[in-house]
């Protein structure tokens, strides 16, 4: 959340638009409205670092990350990833980082709406990846990706993206 405001979203209702929603008003969230694709399947989102913008995935076959804007909370445009997105967040430096099914991650520049950066995540099983945490100290520039199906935690430098560590944590992690 930004503030008072986040967005609902609900994957397994194929027609469901992300609803806002503001903690300080009694009011039912208002689903965006604008040229979704169609059953967009919204999943997890995130915000610009400026609040102004809401990127939230289609786990559909639409392959797309949708962007929101938040003052009129409206869609404003659809950005191909190439694969399903299952998730998105935003990075400590701003960026918006899409993570797909494909145990890859699209790294969204959010000045421009356009895909930047692809970072393999190197997961043994197919569709394995499904979050991303950042570490919250600068000191600290890492950021890591479970691999839900055999049992790995990824560390990855912030700065370029590279994978500078691999923990067998075992079991069936689905969050860092």
């Amino acid at each position: 959340p930004i503030g008072s405001l986040f967005y609902t979203t609900n994957a397994f209702s194929p027609a469901a638009l992300p609803e806002k929603f503001d903690s300080n008003s009694p009011a039912e969230p208002v689903p965006a409205s604008g040229s979704f694709p169609t059953d967009p399947q919204t999943n997890k989102g995130d915000f610009n670092s400026t609040a102004t913008k809401y990127y939230t995935g289609s786990i559909s076959e639409n392959h797309v990350v949708s962007v929101v804007d938040v003052a009129a909370n409206a869609h404003l445009t659809d950005i191909n990833v190439g694969s399903t997105p299952t998730t998105v967040w935003r990075a400590p430096n701003g960026k918006i980082f899409a993570v797909l099914k494909s145990n890859q991650i699209k790294i969204i520049d959010p000045t421009t709406d356009t895909v930047e950066t692809t970072v393999d995540i190197s997961c043994t099983d197919a569709e394995a990846t499904s979050v991303v945490n950042f570490s919250q100290d600068s000191n600290y520039p890492y950021y890591y990706v479970p691999c839900m199906q055999d049992g790995t935690l990824h560390k990855m430098r912030l700065s370029d993206n590279s994978e500078v560590d691999t923990f067998n944590i075992g079991g069936s992690p689905v969050t860092a």
